[in-house]
């Protein structure tokens, strides 16, 4: 009797621990338009209480008036591929904020600000999703501050493994991970460079783990002047999620045994 409780206990568990990772993603508000969006965690407690603060400074417009600048943005038409990598917030809805432009001239400081939270940074172990840059949209020197605001001088992004890294997280024509592009990264002394290369027909999504406390990460945007490929309006996106690993096998496996004791006991009193 008490190895079949064990063999019908214990697949039901062990399936329970699934290899993705809960993450309550920011959800961003317009504050000004084109120059700065708000954001708190959904469910967020503990560390991850707070606001998120993103601001734009040094903007030069191009050619057509106006930056476009930062926006709110949500997907909800979802990859099967991301879900399987990455929980949503309640809808189910992937929230991130625009960056974005009205031509290839325009360029701008996106600031993102953790001081807002409750232990004034963002907490290493965190989720940065780089989003959809292609058509030579650009991230310049992505660089980051810790706690006490001192520049972070070494590698402070970790980049997921497998496909949770790099995937297409928008269903509109079907998964087209395999054809996406991803954008040139490299990363000299903690500041980061993510270059666009060419056009995808979905979006494509880069998953970082934070490696360090962050008081807040600066970049610049620019869209390479190119009027032969790409000149329009356009975007990417940033999202930020808190991590919160599943319960382990390990300590599913300990919840089982508990489980079983139980039914155990109430089995001897019966007897």
């Amino acid at each position: 009797m008490v190895n079949t409780m064990l063999t019908n206990l214990f697949p039901l568990v062990i399936a329970m621990a699934p290899a993705i990772h809960a993450a309550g993603w920011v959800t961003w508000t317009q504050i000004n338009p084109e120059t700065q969006v708000q954001g708190v965690f959904t469910g967020g407690a503990g560390a991850y209480a707070g606001t998120v603060t993103a601001t734009v400074s040094g903007a030069s417009s191009g050619a057509t008036t106006g930056i476009n600048g930062l926006i709110v943005q949500s997907t909800t038409n979802l990859t099967t591929n991301f879900t399987n990598n990455y929980h949503t917030n309640p809808g189910p809805v992937f929230p991130n904020f625009g960056v974005t432009y009205n031509d290839s001239q325009d360029e701008y400081t996106v600031t993102v600000d953790f001081s807002g939270l409750a232990n004034g940074y963002l907490p290493a172990g965190s989720i940065l999703a780089i989003l959809d840059v292609d058509i030579e949209e650009n991230i310049r020197d992505l660089r980051a501050t810790d706690p006490s605001s001192a520049a972070i001088t070494t590698a402070w992004l970790i980049q997921r493994a497998g496909v949770a890294g790099f995937l297409d997280y928008v269903n509109a024509d079907g998964d087209q991970t395999g054809s996406l592009t991803a954008p040139t990264m490299s990363n000299s002394a903690g500041v980061y460079q993510f270059l666009g290369k060419g056009f995808n027909d979905n979006a494509a999504l880069l998953g970082y783990f934070t490696t360090q406390d962050i008081r807040t990460f600066t970049f610049e945007f620019d869209k390479s002047n190119n009027a032969t490929s790409f000149n329009g309006t356009g975007g990417y996106g940033i999202s930020i999620g808190e991590d919160v690993p599943e319960p382990s096998t390990t300590a599913l496996l300990s919840i089982a045994a508990l489980a079983f004791a139980i039914r155990m006991r109430r089995n001897l009193r019966r007897a």
